[in-house]
């Protein structure tokens, strides 16, 4: 049986987003490699495996919102899962 660490689960949290999503959350693009994207760092470990604190985005997409999280990524993700879940993972 396999360990489960901080690496592994990243990987499986990492591999179901991109599932459940299944194209840029952003721009909607199914042709192009998918990333998760934290809204909150992974570093905040409390939240880093909440399916609401990540989406699918592509690589340009990623870029765009990590240099913007203040507004566009927070719009967006409140678009996705709305003020209630959001307030979850504040």
């Amino acid at each position: 049986m396999q360990k489960l660490t901080t690496k592994l689960l990243d990987k499986l949290f990492s591999e179901y987003i991109r599932r459940r999503d299944g194209k840029c959350m952003r721009c909607g693009n199914r042709n192009k490699q998918l990333y998760c994207a934290h809204y909150h760092s992974r570093v905040a470990r409390s939240v880093r495996w909440n399916p609401v604190n990540a989406c699918a985005l592509c690589y340009g997409c990623h870029m765009f919102l990590e240099s913007r999280k203040t507004v566009e990524h927070k719009d967006l993700m409140l678009k996705l899962f709305g003020k209630k879940k959001m307030a979850e993972v504040e």
